[in-house]
């Protein structure tokens, strides 16, 4: 058989603000697929206002695989990438369940994480001590451990579509202000 190689780059950013409470809120978002037949990319931004009993009010604007997108929302909400911010953030309260809305592809949508357990894992021959979440959603799923020991960055995602591994995410490095070497 012949293969052929994409020369497909992406490239995903996140920004987020830190409210006077220390609330974290999505800002923008963006997505640039590049060399890819069928536009990808995606440019979301928040406006936020704040009612009289702190509550959050956004609107967000921008596009998405090239169609205009304008929603109001009156709650927080991330994006497919800063949602794991606030999973960092909440996993410590250990719930069993983890609860989201997540901007994806113009569209808001709830990312749903049950907690399945705790799971010691091993990658590059280094033991991690983890929580392990899982989401479904149709005919796929995501698996994400989360290191304690650092401050429960995700070690490990796994995506599956139709219970075959999709794509697989290890942490390769990782680096905390005022720590030693020791904790990378």
């Amino acid at each position: 058989g012949i293969s052929l190689f994409k020369k497909d780059r992406v490239s995903e950013n996140s920004w987020i603000t830190k409210q006077n409470d220390d609330t974290l809120l999505f800002k923008k978002y963006q997505y640039v697929h590049s060399n890819s037949k069928k536009n990808r990319d995606s440019l979301i931004e928040a406006a936020w206002t704040t009612e009289e009993d702190e509550t959050p009010i956004g609107e967000l604007t921008g596009h998405s695989r090239g169609k205009p997108v304008s929603l109001k929302i009156n709650e927080p909400i991330w994006d497919t990438l800063s949602f794991q911010l606030a999973l960092i953030n909440d996993v410590s309260d250990k719930n069993d369940s983890y609860n989201y809305n997540v901007i994806s592809r113009g569209q808001i949508k709830q990312y749903n994480f049950s907690y399945i357990g705790e799971e010691t894992i091993e990658i590059e021959d280094k033991a991690y001590k983890t929580i392990k979440l899982e989401r479904h959603s149709g005919n796929k799923a995501t698996k994400i451990w989360l290191a304690p020991s650092l401050n429960y960055v995700p070690v490990l995602i796994e995506q599956y579509k139709d219970d075959d591994l999709d794509s697989t995410m290890t942490l390769d490095v990782v680096a905390f202000n005022n720590t030693s070497d020791e904790d990378k």
